[in-house]
């Protein structure tokens, strides 16, 4: 059906069977995620296709499933996920991968020069903007504490470095307030930043995919997290 088929087989470009298979795949998943409701505002429209607002709030009610369903169904099939890394998306790992893997991207953002322009991409993302006051009490006035009574807090490169932080000097804070706040190991304190920013994983596994597309030669230390 029209409708079903990935960009590329509507325009006539040439194209490989299994991107769109997993096009498809992103298809059925998102129409069984709605409850079989209209996915797509438009789906003659194989160039722009854009959720419904329905969808959309269905789908972002689960953030990592909404991007997984993303990378599964990129307009531009050699941009999509393949059929093995979907199998090795964020959804699918254990906390203890997820930390790690949120360390590796602090420490590999910070190499990346400001004009950057997958940098400045990272500023872009919506569910983490104003980030600071989502925080507990006890987390800002701990973060004003460590930054000198600095209050500007809005960059996402910003959090990240502060997530990884609590996560790497986890010890510093087991006895403290903010540590019964965040939690006092590895896996809590990530699992207590996750709860407040749900998109907060999915939206760094994006930008390292992206990454990987460009052949960053940087990212070939997060093989093991698409190429298991």
């Amino acid at each position: 059906r029209p409708k079903l088929m990935a960009p590329e087989q509507t325009n006539r470009s040439p194209y490989h069977g299994q991107e769109n298979d997993v096009f498809l795949v992103a298809v059925v998943l998102g129409y069984v995620f709605t409850s079989g409701n209209k996915l797509f505002v438009d789906p003659s429209n194989k160039s722009n296709l854009t959720y419904t607002a329905q969808a959309k709030g269905l789908l972002q009610s689960s953030p990592e499933v909404y991007y997984l369903l993303k990378g599964l169904g990129h307009a531009t099939y050699h941009q999509r996920f393949t059929s093995l890394s979907a199998l090795h998306y964020v959804l699918f790992w254990s906390q203890r991968e997820r930390t790690t893997f949120l360390v590796l991207c602090s420490s590999f953002l910070s190499k990346l020069i400001p004009s950057n322009s997958l940098r400045n991409l990272m500023q872009n993302y919506a569910s983490t903007a104003n980030w600071f006051m989502k925080l507990s009490p006890h987390v800002r006035a701990d973060l004003r504490k460590r930054n000198n009574g600095k209050t500007f807090f809005s960059s996402f490169l910003f959090l990240v470095r502060i997530v990884r932080n609590y996560i790497v000097h986890y010890i510093e804070n087991q006895n403290t307030v903010v540590g019964q706040t965040i939690g006092n190991e590895p896996e809590a304190i990530l699992h207590y930043f996750t709860t407040i920013f749900p998109s907060l994983m999915s939206e760094l596994y994006d930008f390292i995919h992206i990454n990987r597309n460009q052949r960053n030669p940087n990212v070939e230390v997060f093989s093991s997290y698409f190429e298991k």
